[in-house]
């Protein structure tokens, strides 16, 4: 670590942190998103050799060593690098247990659940769990300001790879990019430049297709998985590839689609996380943020799949990303909140055996967020298998009507890969009959 990046400088958030940061501020609180994965890794590791490929994977992703400080001329707060002489590793032994991977499970989401202060002396948390029989379970949670799912999962991997090569007399060495030199540079583009612009753009079309509902950080949310049989990935790869696309922007086209029948509605927005990692630099770096925007939907019936989905490509090249996820953004101004998101996670880079033997990596998101409905599609690779998540809130939808919008999803794409020239209006799929608001009667939404 270079001298000059010594704990006591700081310096400004990131562009992504800010958006970040102006979102939860709209409720008044920064202590509600962690980021996290469960893996489970199939044999008794060496807790000594664990910890030391911890700690030096630590080193190298210099985005967890970082702390949050208030800062008192802005709204918004500063952050610094704090080295730590010893990383924070709690070992928990559930050996015992008749079911421990049940165990181990129930733990993560407690640790998830389990606030971690943006303003604490340490922005993540990290158990590793003796299983038994069932091998060893390593459970790293951290503040969602400091990491998103793609460089947490960069960082996971390299912990694990580097504890497997070290176990086998090897050695792995990451190429892996100081987050805190580039966001202390000063070089970043400000998501602000073309906030005018777009908030006309978006002005009257910031409903979503639930606009009943109101925005809560404290409701329930469950959720629902669907497992992408391989033979159905691997068809909807092949279509993808031929229009020059990929499987997540097909599940996304097939979500609005799904919502725009059931709803009646052609033209709403959605939010969208789409990456902001230009060049090799930032896409093997911690810390970094995807970029979230909102997307103004639109599709005509009469357009093919294959149509819609180039017109998606094009839109999402547009400078969507640049506009703060907030029409309007600043001290006592509120936030614009979607009630609709779609994410993905292509994971399917991360490290899939050790000792000859798979590993399970498990991405956890706890986001007690008041959105009407989130759908996620995870990409594990061919091994460990494709799902997509559908999380919805409690009290906006019932869990059958998130079936019946999960079974639309899938039948409309199976019809359309057996019909790819046939237009969106001539696929024979049942749409679920439009949602009604629950709760109390609200026609209009805050924006």
């Amino acid at each position: 670590m270079s001298d000059t990046l010594e704990a006591a400088r700081t310096f400004p958030l990131t562009p992504g942190q800010r958006l970040l940061w102006d979102d939860l501020s709209q409720y008044g609180s920064h202590s509600n998103l962690n980021i996290g994965s469960l893996v489970i890794l199939p044999v008794s590791v060496e807790i000594a050799a664990f910890y030391r490929a911890f700690a030096h994977t630590l080193d190298l992703h210099d985005a967890f060593s970082l702390a949050l400080v208030e800062d008192p001329e802005g709204d918004r707060p500063l952050q610094r690098l704090e080295p730590r002489c010893h990383p924070m590793m709690e070992l928990l032994d559930l050996s015992g247990q008749k079911a421990p991977i049940e165990a181990v499970h129930k733990r993560a989401q407690c640790l998830m659940t389990a606030t971690i202060d943006s303003f604490g002396p340490c922005l993540y948390r990290s158990q590793l769990v003796d299983l038994g029989a069932a091998g060893t379970a390593w459970i790293f949670v951290a503040n969602h300001m400091i990491a998103d799912g793609w460089s947490l999962a960069i960082f996971v991997d390299h912990v694990v790879r580097t504890y497997a090569a070290n176990s086998t007399g090897g050695s792995f060495k990451p190429e892996v990019e100081s987050f805190v030199s580039w966001a202390s540079s000063g070089n970043k583009r400000d998501p602000s430049r073309n906030q005018a612009y777009w908030e006309q753009r978006l002005c009257s079309r910031v409903e979503g297709p639930f606009p009943g509902m109101e925005q809560s950080l404290t409701v329930s949310t469950d959720t629902t998985v669907e497992v992408v049989p391989s033979q159905l990935h691997e068809r909807m790869a092949a279509f993808c590839t031929e229009r020059g696309t990929n499987p997540q922007c097909l599940i996304l086209a097939a979500l609005g689609v799904v919502l725009s029948e059931s709803q009646g509605m052609t033209n709403w927005t959605m939010e969208l996380t789409t990456s902001n990692r230009g060049g090799r630099k930032l896409r093997r770096m911690s810390g970094q943020h995807a970029g979230v925007h909102p997307f103004p939907w639109e599709f005509r019936t009469e357009q093919t799949m294959g149509e819609l989905l180039g017109q998606i490509g094009r839109r999402m090249r547009q400078d969507y990303r640049r506009l703060p996820f907030g029409n309007t953004v600043g001290k006592g101004r509120k936030a614009l909140c979607l009630d609709v998101k779609f994410n993905s996670y292509p994971f399917d880079f991360l490290v899939s055996e050790i000792a000859d033997q798979p590993v399970t990596i498990i991405p956890l998101q706890y986001e007690s967020s008041g959105r009407a409905l989130e759908v996620t599609f995870v990409d594990l690779g061919e091994r460990r298998g494709r799902t997509v998540n559908f999380s919805y809130n409690s009290q906006v939808l019932l869990s059958q009507q998130v079936e019946r919008i999960k079974d639309a999803l899938f039948a409309l794409i199976e019809v359309v890969l057996e019909r790819p020239q046939a237009s969106i209006a001539d696929l024979a799929v049942e749409y679920p009959r439009p949602v009604a608001p629950r709760g109390r009667d609200r026609t209009a939404r805050g924006a």
